[in-house]
């Protein structure tokens, strides 16, 4: 009796355990969304899956985790695109809001002359004397000049420094007055370099390109015939160093007799065939064949000094901004604002001080990437950082900036 009412307690407690047990699995099934009734799968069915279904849960895992990484990495790189492009529209508009003054400042600190300012002076012109001294002492009496123009109400001469490619042929016929020829003896003290004109080094190079070779003119002014001869120097390079590559390659060019290199001269080469690459890869060549000079390189056909002008270095060629100290900067980019910041100060230099002409932008804008895009890094990485270095050690642009506006961004990690 004690063991039959024993075993009636204990069925009891195990109908009201049961019964709790399926509540709470009730509860959980509920909580958590899945089927309360478990299906059976038989085992003919099983053979059919390539692998036991504990390891295709870790391979499904593994997939979306490989999916979600490559989302984030392909959201990552989207936002760094964003940011890099962010990056160079702040970086240019930041530049193009400095006045032509803070720009000068900026050129005289990136040549190292800024401990030798006047802290306590808040007048500019006078940092601009204390530099002026102490460069004027270092020249070693090396004299930089430019074709002034004589101011006679402070009894001064005004310079100004325009680099071919940066507006300087409309500037010239349009805005200044042409400066007086032959004033090389007037005195430091007498002469005031006012006004340097830049741009982007790599914008300037593509305009003489397009300019001058892909895009020439021919009429009345001819540009086309006048560049006929460093085409075909061009030609000439790219034959001699076996560029089969390349639509200027010809094989007879090469070995090319005396008779025939005259008649080819008198012919020249259509500009309009040089690609930029070619363009690009004989500057280069001319470059390093002249010692690391742009100016004036001996040539295989003779070519007009003039020529190598239009993408020669602002820093080494041209203006000298870290001896001739200039007082005021303008921005091809910011032409018609930072023109009419200098207007006041040195009215004697333009045609109409009251009046600027109409300043249309250029389209080499539109252009860059699409060209750029047609060099190798190796021809980037040197014109960037040897060809044109100084030009951005000095002057306030940015080679970095201008790599991640082309989508070259990852140049500067190689």
């Amino acid at each position: 009796m004690k063991v039959s009412a024993t075993l009636m307690s204990w069925s009891t407690n195990k109908g009201k355990i049961g019964a709790f047990l399926l509540l709470v699995t009730l509860f959980i099934c509920l909580y958590l969304q899945q089927p309360f009734f478990i299906t059976y799968t038989r085992p003919e069915k099983i053979e059919s899956i390539h692998e036991p279904y504990e390891d295709d849960q870790i391979e499904d895992s593994k997939l979306k985790n490989e999916e979600q990484i490559a989302s984030r990495n392909s959201n990552v790189k989207r936002n760094e695109l964003k940011e890099n492009d962010t990056d160079k529209w702040l970086f240019m508009e930041t530049l193009k809001s400095m006045s032509t003054r803070e720009l000068a400042l900026k050129i005289l600190e990136n040549c190292k002359l800024s401990s030798h300012f006047n802290a306590t002076s808040k007048d500019a012109t006078n940092v601009f004397n204390s530099v002026e001294k102490l460069v004027s002492k270092a020249r070693q009496n090396k004299q930089y000049r430019w074709p002034p123009v004589y101011n006679a109400k402070d009894k001064k001469f005004y310079s100004y420094c325009f680099n071919t490619k940066s507006g300087s042929t409309f500037l010239k016929s349009n805005v200044f007055r042409r400066g007086l020829r032959g004033a090389k003896n007037v005195k430091d003290e007498n002469l005031v370099n006012a006004v340097m004109v830049i741009r982007e080094p790599m914008h300037r190079m593509l305009s003489a390109y397009l300019d001058k070779l892909a895009e020439c003119e021919g009429g009345q002014k001819n540009i086309c015939g006048q560049w006929k001869t460093f085409a075909l120097n061009i030609q000439l390079f790219v034959s001699k160093s076996n560029r089969t590559e390349s639509n200027l390659f010809s094989s007879t060019s090469s070995a090319s007799s005396k008779a025939s290199l005259a008649r080819q001269q008198r012919k020249g080469v259509d500009p309009k065939q040089i690609s930029f690459s070619d363009f690009v890869d004989y500057i280069i060549h001319m470059y390093l064949r002249n010692d690391g000079k742009i100016r004036s390189p001996f040539t295989d056909v003779a070519t007009p000094d003039w020529t190598w002008w239009h993408w020669e270095s602002v820093v080494m060629d041209k203006c000298f901004p870290c001896g001739a100290v200039w007082r005021d900067v303008v921005l091809f980019e910011n032409m018609e604002t930072h023109l009419k910041q200098i207007v006041p100060k040195y009215p004697v230099l333009f045609l109409n001080p009251n009046k600027l002409p109409t300043i249309v932008s250029s389209d080499t804008n539109e252009k860059v990437k699409r060209y750029f895009a047609q060099l190798s890094d190796k021809q980037l990485w040197f014109l960037g950082n040897v060809m044109y270095s100084l030009d951005y050690a000095v002057l306030p642009y940015d080679f970095n900036s201008f790599l991640e506006s082309i989508g070259r961004h990852n140049l500067t990690n190689n």
